[in-house]
């Protein structure tokens, strides 16, 4: 089982989960790298950093394949679609772009955000919807092809930190400064449900591949997982 990470340090590190063991440090960044994720498939790697940059990397032999700016500030998300075919990033310079994972050239850039995007996650098996949290204190759901937001998520009272989409694309998962988790149903644009279960802000959830189980992370120094069922 292989762990892929971002760090302060500027570099990406691939972990052996199995033995306990760093197998590889992917120099490159100059600045701290903010996110790492991997393709479907398996094949690359994408970092995004304080450095304004996007970088691939081969999987195997930890080459940098390709490197592609646009972004004019920090950039603090990455996530690629479910066919491979196009990465979404969010940076500091308040839009979110869209880039062509083989030629790495930005195809769109979503403008209507007002601070710093925090997280992206794409709708799962779509190529068109995407969703987006700021600083703004907002989350939207955009429209790819077209460039524009189909919605905009009003509840937090505060930065909007984090967010996950369910496997079904039913649901988006959101935490903020507020100390909220909160669960967005899509097919309605409302909010299903709000857990103020920290006693600090919010900086990371996620939701399992099963769908079954959310998990939380906080300042407060607290994980907290729950059953979907229950939520």
């Amino acid at each position: 089982t292989i762990l892929f990470s971002a760090s302060k340090d500027k570099t990406v590190r691939e972990w052996d989960m199995i033995q306990n063991t760093d197998r590889k440090t992917l120099p490159g960044h100059n600045n701290v790298v903010w996110d790492v994720v991997v393709t479907n498939d398996g094949q690359q790697i994408v970092s995004v950093s304080h450095d304004e940059t996007i970088r691939w990397w081969d999987t195997m032999s930890g080459e940098q394949k390709k490197m592609a700016k646009g972004h004019t500030s920090t950039i603090y998300t990455a996530a690629v679609s479910s066919d491979g075919k196009l990465l979404a990033t969010g940076s500091a310079d308040k839009t979110v772009r869209i880039w062509d994972m083989e030629t790495a050239e930005c195809v769109k850039v979503l403008t209507g955000h007002s601070s710093h995007v925090t997280s992206v996650a794409w709708i799962p098996d779509t190529t068109d919807r995407l969703v987006s949290s700021s600083w703004d204190e907002t989350i939207k759901l955009w429209d790819t092809t077209s460039g524009t937001p189909i919605f905009t998520f009003t509840g937090h009272n505060s930065k909007v930190n984090c967010l996950a989409v369910t496997p079904d694309g039913d649901y988006i998962v959101s935490g903020g400064e507020d100390k909220s988790v909160k669960v967005w149903r899509i097919s309605t644009l409302e909010c299903f449900k709000t857990m103020p279960t920290h006693k600090e802000e919010v900086t990371a959830v996620a939701v399992s591949p099963d769908g079954k189980y959310m998990a939380s992370a906080s300042m407060d120094c607290m994980i907290k997982m729950y059953k979907v069922t229950s939520v």
